[in-house]
């Protein structure tokens, strides 16, 4: 299920993450877009700049708002992507970003322009500011660059959400000793 929500949050919030993730003050970090085996495009092509948050970061207190309203458990990854502007849209291959079960990836978009998310299955959605884009991490998808701004902003979050059942059976009772017999 593919979930789109424009206006995810209240304006001064939005501007407090939009803010805080300026492309001139962020510590990008230049990297492959999607493996080898999965790039549609020429190595030249495959690349964007990002920025692994962890929560003892700087930037990782402004997201707080953003997890609440996503009613999320526990995330596994948070990172920045800033794809720069090409002379066309490409569109860097389809992938899954974690085989999670039963885990979620969103894309929450942190600047308007004519770039976009597609899915295997033909659905677009277009990078406007503050649209969040939430799916089955199981889903393969793509991103792109823009040709209408100098860069492509998105926030990926992969995470857990509140109220997913376990996998697993969770003991009830504890666990049995073990003795040790000589």
């Amino acid at each position: 299920m593919i979930t789109i929500k424009d206006n995810f949050l209240d304006a001064e919030k939005f501007e407090t993450i939009h803010a805080s993730f300026n492309p001139k003050f962020v510590p990008w970090s230049y990297q492959e877009v999607v493996h080898e085996t999965e790039s549609l495009v020429p190595d030249i092509d495959n690349f964007q700049f990002s920025y692994t948050i962890l929560p003892e970061t700087l930037y990782y207190p402004c997201l707080i708002a953003l997890f609440d309203k996503m009613d999320m458990e526990v995330h596994f990854r948070l990172k920045v992507n800033l794809n720069p502007k090409a002379a066309q849209i490409v569109e860097h291959g389809y992938h899954i970003d974690l085989p999670l079960p039963q885990s979620k990836t969103a894309v929450f978009y942190l600047n308007t322009n004519n770039g976009y998310t597609a899915f295997e299955t033909g659905q677009k959605v277009e990078s406007v500011a503050n649209r969040i884009v939430m799916f089955d991490s199981h889903i393969r998808h793509t991103g792109t660059t823009c040709t209408d701004a100098i860069a492509r902003e998105v926030l990926n979050i992969n995470y857990m959400p509140k109220d997913t059942p376990p996998l697993a059976p969770v003991l009830t009772e504890e666990p049995p000793t073990l003795e040790r017999v000589y």
